[in-house]
């Protein structure tokens, strides 16, 4: 049984108009050989060996880009949604590519105790920032109840410095056609604290690649109905990802804070 809340709603509904499926392995490819990917699977390697050993939990998984990632490199996933849709789209790509996993339904504030301290990590991308204080540091602290001492956390979240996403988000507000709720968007400084009131050990924080970020954004751009007015011969191309920049770190679209228990 999935938990009824008010936001369940809201993301079932999300993830049942999720049909693009040919989105969803571009993603995969993309962040395989991303440099949000490589230095995700860096820092794991170097923390806590062979990926192959890791049991590994995604927090908030929807579509489970990221375990199924790791289920690739031979890690035991798990993935964590109060959405029925999300997890039955997971599957489905789950079943797509040959790999399995645990798909728990349920919600990470009020987990189950037989999962607390049972996995090497565990992760989220773009799921904390959907949540307001207290809350989201509540949910933050649920990571660190899945993981094993010595657990590595990942927290990956929208950077508010990355300007084409805030000023596309403002534009759907304006124009009511932003549907995934609240998303406060996060600074480096926020992300800091975060990992200082974890308590986390080995903290590192990094940012997606900048150029392929830049890259991803036009190509989003590219897709809508207005630019084709103008345009009708737009190229819809794959994201081929750019080299890594100096700048990732601090304007990449994402920024995510790794550490240990």
């Amino acid at each position: 049984m999935c938990p009824v809340m008010d936001n369940v709603s809201l993301w079932d509904n999300i993830w049942s108009r999720s049909k693009d499926d040919e989105g969803y392995w571009s993603c995969v490819r993309r962040e395989t050989a991303g440099t949000r990917g490589r230095k995700i699977l860096s820092y794991l390697k170097k923390h806590l060996g062979d990926i192959r050993k890791l049991k590994v939990i995604e927090v908030g998984a929807g579509a489970g880009v990221y375990s199924l990632i790791l289920a690739k490199y031979g890690a035991s996933v798990a993935l964590l949604d109060y959405s029925r849709e999300a997890l039955a789209l997971a599957r489905n790509h789950f079943d797509s590519a040959g790999l399995s996993a645990d798909f728990i339904c349920a919600d990470a504030l009020k987990p189950e105790a037989g999962i607390l301290g049972e996995f090497d990590a565990a992760m989220s991308f773009g799921t904390i920032e959907h949540y307001r204080y207290p809350q989201r540091l509540s949910m933050a602290q649920a990571h660190l109840a899945l993981v094993k001492k010595y657990g590595v956390v990942v927290i990956s979240v929208p950077n508010r410095w990355f300007l084409p996403h805030e000023i596309l988000k403002f534009y759907l507000q304006k124009r009511r056609k932003w549907h995934l709720g609240y998303e406060g968007a996060f600074t480096r400084m926020e992300l800091f604290r975060l990992g200082k009131k974890l308590s986390l050990e080995n903290k590192e924080i990094h940012g997606s690649g900048l150029i392929t970020d830049i890259l991803r954004y036009l190509d989003i751009i590219g897709r809508t109905r207005f630019l084709h007015r103008f345009f009708p011969a737009f190229p819809k191309n794959e994201i081929v990802n750019g080299p890594e920049s100096h700048f990732d770190d601090l304007f990449g679209a994402d920024i995510f804070l790794m550490g240990q228990k």
